[in-house]
């Protein structure tokens, strides 16, 4: 799906207004606090039914109103059909229709819009937070992989099973019987995880050999969380320790991987500028392997990102993001911090938005 246009109402600081896009690129300009990040934010609700910026999602409406509301006229160029999308946040409940349906699955509106956001702040989570990691590689196999949902709910229910076990103090044949759905489960889950990083790693270096350096030795390493073949093993023998902890510590929820440039960790050699092209290298190689496995496209949405990149690492990206056919929404405080968008030829195929104090006007 391509969002063709946009309606917001009470988002922020945003004016009440419609945006028109273009299904290739778009760029957003305006000033810090002009309402720029707080567009893709709208956007961002359509796919998650929350925000990239807070967990309160309350305070996505506007200051003395009582609802947001976002509305978008989606199209599909493979099934070639129209469809509209509204969403609408009060301070009680959220409200998802597509086309007049109710929508109570949060996965449908996932799967109906993948969409990545790339953000300061994304480098930094990406290449310190285990968490984020393990939600990356569960972002592409949900949308590359039809059953990877039901054995990642098997495995999450079983561990939420097992921790209450662990806290109510139940005997040891309870504990034994929840571990064998368990290890089942993350068994799977593990295959999936692993086949997914080594099918994503030729993406991820080629990248960065053209994104930072080509004679750097990439490696992107995957680390499953347990002994492979062994998880019921694993945790039969520190059920002991995890009473004591509360929790369960040894399985595919503790999965990982590392990305390594000549052997050493990125978020511990690089520079600032350097771990934000590598971020983005993973980002546009999940773009990549979802094109290649689905034939669809991916919505990206990118804040902020030129600053700290020179004119030769702006040209590279811009290529390769004209060259992903994907939706881009790309922010920046002025048009001359990425000239190159000043081409005439790009200029002709993006829509171009000025923001000022959530006020747009669309430029030509």
């Amino acid at each position: 799906m391509i969002i063709r246009s946009l309606q917001v109402e009470n988002f922020r600081h945003l004016a009440s207004q419609t945006f028109e896009f273009d299904s290739r690129f778009n760029l957003i300009v305006g000033k810090n606090a002009s309402g720029k990040t707080s567009l893709l934010e709208s956007l961002y609700f359509l796919s998650q039914v929350g925000s990239f910026r807070t967990s309160r999602i309350n305070q996505a409406i506007c200051e003395g109103e009582e609802y947001f509301r976002v509305i978008a006229k989606l199209y599909s160029p493979q099934l070639e059909v129209e469809s509209l999308l509204g969403l609408e946040r009060t301070r009680g409940e959220v409200k998802v229709r597509q086309d007049g349906e109710t929508i109570q699955r949060r996965s449908h509106l996932a799967k109906l819009l993948p969409m990545l956001f790339l953000g300061p702040d994304t480098g930094t989570n990406l290449m310190q937070e285990p968490k984020a990691r393990r939600q990356f590689m569960d972002w592409g196999l949900f949308q590359n992989y039809e059953s990877y949902l039901r054995v990642w709910q098997r495995y999450d229910r079983a561990l939420s099973q097992r921790n209450a076990a662990l806290k109510g103090h139940y005997p040891d044949p309870v504990l034994a019987s929840i571990e064998d759905e368990m290890a089942e489960a993350g068994e799977s889950l593990n295959i999936f995880r692993k086949a997914f990083v080594a099918e994503l790693a030729p993406l991820v270096l080629d990248l960065l050999a053209r994104l930072i350096d080509r004679d750097i030795e990439w490696a992107l390493e995957y680390q499953p969380g347990f002994t492979e073949g062994k998880l019921r093993e694993e945790l039969a023998e520190t059920r002991a320790r995890d009473r004591q902890m509360t929790f369960t510590r040894t399985g595919p929820h503790r999965a990982d991987f590392s990305l390594k440039s000549n052997g050493r960790l990125v978020a511990q050699h690089l520079s600032r500028g350097q771990i934000k092209l590598a971020t983005i290298a993973l980002m546009l190689s999940q773009i990549r392997l979802h094109q290649a496995l689905n034939q669809s496209s991916t919505i990206l949405l990118m804040d902020d990102l030129t600053a700290e990149l020179d004119e030769n690492k702006r040209i590279i990206l811009l290529e390769e993001l004209i060259a992903q056919k994907s939706q881009l929404f790309v922010t920046c405080l002025e048009e001359s911090e990425f000239p190159e968008l000043t081409d005439p030829l790009l200029k002709e195929q993006m829509n171009h938005y000025e923001l000022n104090d959530g006020v747009a006007q669309k430029m030509v």
